[in-house]
């Protein structure tokens, strides 16, 4: 299926697909989108027409809705939205018990609570020079070093906290 885009002095700009293996039952003549009077994208109106089409359960050939009946009954639909609930659910829960854990063992033990420091201010630090570097070879607007100064001051400050942090020594 390959998407056409068209544009008439009467019509505006149109979206439509052509070239679809379904051509005998559906034809693919009249445009899916029309863009005369509108101020969105192009690429948005043909990823709409496009999303259209295929979600369009009047265009699923008779076997395809045959074998999908059973997961369109409206019984199964309740126990669907429970059991994706319940596990999106379960993952949130255990994303914040690892988080958690993690703040706990960061006020318990200071060389954790430094290493977590370290690496949030080398992050700061490694994206700045990915930055510098595209805009010398470049790649990237100079323009994109308008953020640079708090990025630096930011992992100034962390790597500062970080020579801060008292550790005992191992005993």
């Amino acid at each position: 299926m390959a998407f056409v885009i068209e544009s008439s002095s009467t019509s505006g700009w149109s979206v439509g697909c052509s070239g679809s293996s379904r051509s005998s039952q559906f034809p693919e003549t009249r445009p899916v989108v029309s863009a005369r009077h509108t101020s969105r994208p192009l690429l948005a109106l043909c990823i709409r027409g496009a999303l259209s089409r295929l979600w369009n359960p009047l265009l699923i050939p008779h076997e395809r809705r045959a074998s999908q009946a059973g997961a369109d009954s409206p019984e199964a639909m309740p126990a669907a939205v429970i059991i994706g609930v319940s596990v999106t659910t379960a993952i949130f829960v255990w994303i914040l018990w690892q988080g958690w854990k993690e703040t706990e063992h960061a006020e318990t033990d200071l060389r954790h609570r430094r290493r977590i420091i370290l690496r949030l201010g080398l992050v700061y630090v490694v994206t700045s020079v990915i930055g510098v570097a595209g805009v010398v070879s470049g790649r990237e607007p100079k323009e994109s070093l308008i953020g640079l100064p708090i990025a630096l001051l930011l992992a100034w400050f962390l790597l500062r906290a970080v020579l801060k942090v008292k550790v005992p020594p191992r005993s």
